[in-house]
This record gives structure tokens, sequence and C-alpha cells, in this order.
């Protein structure tokens, strides 16, 4: 049987590392290592699986060399607030001897330079690609990975899709341009098939989108499920200014709204192999009944 692929995880216990975990354990070609701070629930964690506390905050060189220390893949699942304490583990990633690639803490929108991170309500994201710089910057392989926006989020009143009011909020030309969300567990297996093939990985993109409909596509859906006409709101510029302003999770979604009705492009698209998506018809049906 062929060796064991030892895969680092930082950031165990959130949504998308949680997530990651439970991908990675599926997979016999993995030898699985949570990394985790020195005061983290490490309860989640299988019994037997190997565990090292790696603190960036107030680690030394040495004990975060130690913590990294034979791994050939690093997974970082940090919230975006947290990604600038990634930085701290760059030197330790740069001397390593064993290290393919390291995928550092991004799974989001193909964010633009001008047009999103010179938004004063979004330039906080920009956090994670100067982690991902700064990596390029020392010599550091990394894979950098995309996602469209949570599914939970993006079919939801949050982003202007009610579907219990079968009413949707589009920005621009959304109404024939394609949005996209991911479910969670279809980032992770995505991930965990990527990380078993790792020597394939250093210094590319990839992006799993599971759910890819136009505006008027999903007001069909919408519409056969209700069986009248899904009303169409413009979300105009105004209120994108107004709710960029507010900061956190409201410009986020302000940002995603108009990002959806613009051009752009994910690198790179990748299918994520046997997993089976709940089709888009029937995961809109299961929202109205919640």
């Amino acid at each position: 049987m062929p060796s064991q692929i030892p895969v680092g995880l930082i950031g165990h216990n959130g949504r998308v590392g949680s997530a990651v975990l439970t991908a990675l354990l599926k997979r016999n070609d993995l030898r699985v290592v949570v990394l985790h701070r020195p005061e983290s629930d490490v309860t989640s964690i299988p019994a037997g699986m190997e565990k090292r506390v790696l603190d960036l905050e107030k680690g030394s060189p040495g004990e975060i060399e130690k913590a990294i220390e034979g791994l050939q893949v690093v997974i970082s699942a940090v919230t975006t607030l947290a990604a600038p304490s990634q930085s701290a583990l760059l030197p330790a990633l740069a001397k390593s001897k064993s290290l393919i690639t390291f995928i550092p803490s991004e799974y989001g929108a193909p964010w633009r330079e001008k047009e999103d991170f010179g938004v004063p309500g979004l330039a906080f994201l920009q956090g994670k690609e100067t982690v991902a710089e700064q990596a390029r910057d020392r010599g550091v392989p990394i894979t950098t990975v995309k996602s469209g926006t949570f599914a939970g989020l993006w079919f939801s009143p949050v982003f202007g899709i009610n579907v219990k009011e079968n009413k949707i909020q589009l920005y621009g030309d959304a109404k024939t341009l394609p949005g996209e969300a991911t479910s969670v567990p279809y980032l992770a297996e995505g991930i965990a098939q990527l990380v078993s093939h790792p020597t394939s990985l250093p210094n590319r993109t990839f992006s799993f989108l599971e759910y890819s409909p136009t505006g008027d596509e999903l007001a069909e859906i919408l519409t056969s499920l209700h069986g009248s006409q899904t009303v169409l709101e413009e979300y105009t510029e105004e209120q994108f200014e107004h709710d960029v302003q507010r900061g956190g999770l409201d410009a986020v979604v302000a940002g995603l709204k108009r990002l959806w009705g613009q051009e752009h492009e994910y690198p790179n698209v990748t299918q994520v192999e046997g997993f089976q998506s709940v089709p888009l018809e029937e995961f809109l049906r299961a929202s109205l009944r919640k």
C-alpha cells in the first residue's frame, strides 16, 4: 500500500474547517494532522488522530516549524478576520523540507483589485490576498481555492433571494449573468480530492462552483414552485452604496450582489468527482419548508 500523504489542517472547528476535516477523513490516502491553537476545543477530533499545537499569535519560530514538520500539504480554514494571522506561518513554510503546497484560507469570490478592494467597506477582504502575496514573495508554493457564495447565504432573504415570498433582488445584468453558489460539503470534498494529488497543485488556482443559475433561470424555478410569477426587484447602485458603508456581512453581501450583476470570471472551474449535489429545484423546494 502506498504511503499516506501527511496533511495538516488549521481551523478544524469552523464551518469550512469541520467540513474539510470530515472530507479528509474519508480518504485512505491521507494522514490528517490537526493543527490547533493551545486553547482550542479538540473534543471533535477522533481518538487516535494526531494533534499538534500551532500558536500563530505567541508561538516562537521554532515552535511553529516543529508544528508543521513533515507535512506535505497544509490547509488553512481560518476566518476572514483571522486571515492575517497566517502570515506568522509563512517563514516556517518557506523553510520546510517536506512542504509541497500551502492552501491559504480563501474560499471566496474572484474579487477585483480596483472595483472591489477599492471600496472602503470591502477593503478588509484583501487580507486573504495579502497573505497569498506574502507567501509568493517568500517562495512558498501555494494553491488558491475559490468558491461560489455559500449556498445557505446565497439562497436566502439576506442575499435578496426570498424563496418563501417568491422575490429576487438583482443588480445590473444579473438576470442574464450566472450567479455562483457552493455548499460547504461540496467545497470540502473538492479540497480533499485536490490534496490527494499534491504534486499537481503548487502555484495553481481552482474554483468549485456547485450552482450557477442566471437570475432568469432562478426566477423560472421559483415561478414553477409557487405557481405564480416571481417578482424581480432592482438592487440599485444607491442601495449598494448604503449597504457597503455598513461594513461587515452587509458590505460583503452588497459586493457579491454587485459582482453577480457584472461580468466576472472564476478561474479554472473544477468539478468535484462523485459528489451527489441536491438539484437546485429540490434545494429551493426544501427552503420553502423551513
